[in-house]
Order: C-alpha cells, then structure tokens, then sequence
C-alpha cells in the first residue's frame, strides 16, 4: 500500500511540474560557403566529347560552336577554351571564357570524358584557385549527344 501512495504522490507532482523548453539564441557567427566556384557554373552542356587517344590531330579542327552537329558522326578534332575543374574533377571543353569572377566556361559547353589519356606535355594551362584553362586547346575524339 506505502508502494501505491508513494507512486500516486510522485505521479502527481510530476504533473504539476512546469517544464520550460529553452529557445536557442541568436549569435552572431556568419556561415559561408567555402566551396570553390565552379568551371561551369550552370552545368549545362550541349554535348560530350569522348577523347580518342590519337597521336596527331590532321585536318582542321572545328568550333566548339559547331561540334554538336557533328554529333554521330566520324571522330573529329574540336578547338576551343579548355577548362580542367580540380574541385569538381570536371573536363569542359568551351566556345569562350567567361571572367566575372574567376574564368569561367562560356557557352556552348562540351563535357569531356576520358580527358586523362591525353598527353598535355609542354602545354601552358594559365591556373586561377582550383581551375585551370587553355584558349586555342584542340581535342581529338567522338561527338555524343547527352
């Protein structure tokens, strides 16, 4: 009987008790994004260059303007401004370079896969933060839509 006075006397306090939630408070600690701004931004592209390993590059190269009707066809050498994207590990191949805030990859926008098997000996990549870029790069390889 003590057992169940006791218990009554303890489940009534507690529902007497008052239980206060605190409230975070404000400080003032500003968070910020510390991730690098991309090559390209919005991400879009308008096709893909997949890199055929070729020794020479004959013939002329075509814009990076008019590479995406060639898509389908026979591999073919493309020229534009080369974008490596370090943060992002992205390969853009550009039809100009965008500086607002950094070098950026101005449209159109080939992705580029298989980019790791071209030999870039003795080319002069300028560098800004965590991208890199090439004006006048020439790329051998197969057009794809995406």
């Amino acid at each position: 009987m003590v057992r169940i006075v006791t218990l009554a006397l303890v489940l009534s306090l507690t529902g007497c008790a008052t239980v206060q939630l605190l409230q975070p408070t404000p400080t003032d600690i500003e968070i910020t994004h510390a991730d690098p701004m991309p090559a390209n931004p919005s991400g879009e592209w308008d096709a893909v260059l997949v890199i055929v390993p070729e020794e020479r590059l004959l013939g002329r190269a075509v814009p990076v303007e008019d590479a995406v009707s060639h898509a389908g066809e026979a591999e073919t050498a493309v020229s534009g401004v080369l974008f490596i994207d370090t943060a992002y590990v992205e390969t853009w191949l550009c039809g100009s370079i965008i500086d607002e805030d950094g070098p950026r990859c101005g449209a159109p926008a080939l992705r580029v896969e298989g980019f790791d098997e071209v030999d870039t000996e003795g080319w002069r990549f300028r560098s800004a933060g965590t991208v890199q870029w090439l004006e006048n790069a020439r790329l051998f390889g197969r057009i794809e839509h995406r």
